[in-house]
């Protein structure tokens, strides 16, 4: 697969790999993300594993790609096909299982890169992102064919935004894992925009993506770290469900929704209120 790479990007690209990864960057500079993400990794199979999650090793090497700048980021996706968006900052193809980014910087020289300090805001936040996809697509927490729920996979991303939630002391407490620009994001949602007793509606369709995504991103986070922080155990069961079913067919509104009440086994209009009542306390 190296040598793949290595045909596929040309000369002015290296190929750097560690337990999980073969990353692809500048030359010069892909030594210097790998261990990045083999960290994010590692954060996360450990965040899982200390609340009883099961997290299989990948399948397969983990691939991701750091293109030189936005035009070949770009390049790379109108050659596969993808719809191209001048906000984009990064993207996780499921059918390719890999990781495009495109640097915004070179890695702090202090450093030598070797922590996500080093690494520009930009880059780094959406490195966070789309490497906690691929790594959930490939652990068992999403299915990479058929329909997935956006919300739980979007909700699951933003939840690793967070810096504080690669804080491994015992000490750590949910409200210092708070993702917080997310958690300001909902707070004004929840306070001037959001619909009362609309959990359900939320669950069962992801049509307020469309209609006002900082809305949908923010309540994916929320929903997200709520359940996984008050409900592990009922979490990894509801990811395990929703991942097991047959990808060729179809995920209704209708079995989305009984998905869900049947493995969190409680009244939604209830849940809904515990669960506002939650993010309320974090503040």
């Amino acid at each position: 697969m190296r040598d793949l790479l290595r045909s596929e990007l040309g000369k002015t690209y290296e190929v750097a790999g560690t337990q999980h990864y073969l990353v692809c960057a500048p030359r010069g500079r892909a030594k210097q993300y790998a261990p990045i993400f083999e960290d994010i990794y590692r954060t996360f199979h450990g965040y899982f594993s200390t609340r009883g999650f099961r997290i299989p090793s990948p399948e397969f090497p983990l691939v991701a790609i750091i293109f030189q700048n936005r035009k070949s980021f770009h390049a790379y996706l109108s050659r596969n096909g993808m719809r191209l968006n001048s906000a984009m900052l990064g993207y996780y193809l499921p059918m390719s299982n890999r990781v495009l980014l495109y640097e915004t910087g070179a890695p702090g020289a202090s450093t030598s890169g070797r922590s996500l300090a080093a690494i520009p805001d930009n880059l780094r936040d959406n490195m966070v992102h789309e490497a906690t996809h691929q790594v959930a697509y490939n652990t068992g927490l999403h299915s990479r064919i058929g329909d997935n729920s956006r919300w739980v996979v979007e909700g699951l991303a933003t939840v690793f935004e967070a810096p504080s939630i690669r804080n491994t002391s015992s000490g750590a407490t949910s409200k210092s894992r708070i993702n917080r620009g997310r958690y300001i994001d909902f707070q004004n949602f929840a306070e001037k925009r959001r619909k009362p007793v609309s959990l359900e509606d939320f669950v069962a369709s992801d049509s307020m993506l469309q209609s006002s995504t900082s809305n949908f991103y923010s309540q994916a986070w929320a929903l997200s770290s709520y359940l996984v922080e008050t409900r592990p155990s009922q979490y990894a069961k509801y990811l395990k469900r929703i991942a097991e079913r047959d990808p060729l067919k179809s995920y209704s509104s209708k079995q989305q929704v009984a998905d869900f009440k049947e493995v969190f086994d409680e009244d939604l209009e209830w849940l809904e209120v515990s669960f506002l009542r939650y993010m309320q306390r974090l503040k």
